[in-house]
C-alpha cells in the first residue's frame, strides 16, 4: 500500500533530499580555514533560528493543543533546512 502524501510531507521530503545533495557535493570541496569559519557561523545561526522556532512552536502547541503535529514538524524542519542552506550560500558569497 502506497501512502498518500500531502504538500507538507512532499515539501519536507524534497527539502531533505536537496539538503543531502548539497551536503554530498560540499564534502568534495577542499576544506580550509574559511570553510571551518563558514561552518561555525552557519551552525551558530541555525542553532539560534531552530531554538527560536522550537520556542514558538511550543507556545503554539500550549495555546492550541489541537494543532496537527505535522504542521509543527513542517515549520521546524523548514526552519532548520532553509536556514542551513541559505546561511551557507550567504557566507560563501561573502568570503
Amino acid at each position: 500500500m502506497i501512502p498518500t502524501l500531502n504538500w507538507m510531507q512532499i515539501t519536507i521530503i524534497t527539502s531533505t533530499v536537496i539538503y543531502l545533495l548539497v551536503e554530498f557535493f560540499n564534502r568534495k570541496e577542499i576544506k580550509d580555514e574559511r570553510f571551518h569559519l563558514i561552518e561555525l557561523k552557519t551552525q551558530a545561526l541555525v542553532s539560534r533560528a531552530t531554538s527560536g522556532a522550537l520556542v514558538l512552536i511550543s507556545l503554539a502547541y500550549i495555546f492550541y493543543p489541537e494543532t496537527n503535529g505535522l504542521i509543527l514538524l513542517f515549520f521546524l524542519s523548514m526552519t532548520f533546512l532553509t536556514t542551513e542552506l541559505t546561511a551557507k550560500l550567504y557566507y560563501k558569497s561573502k568570503l
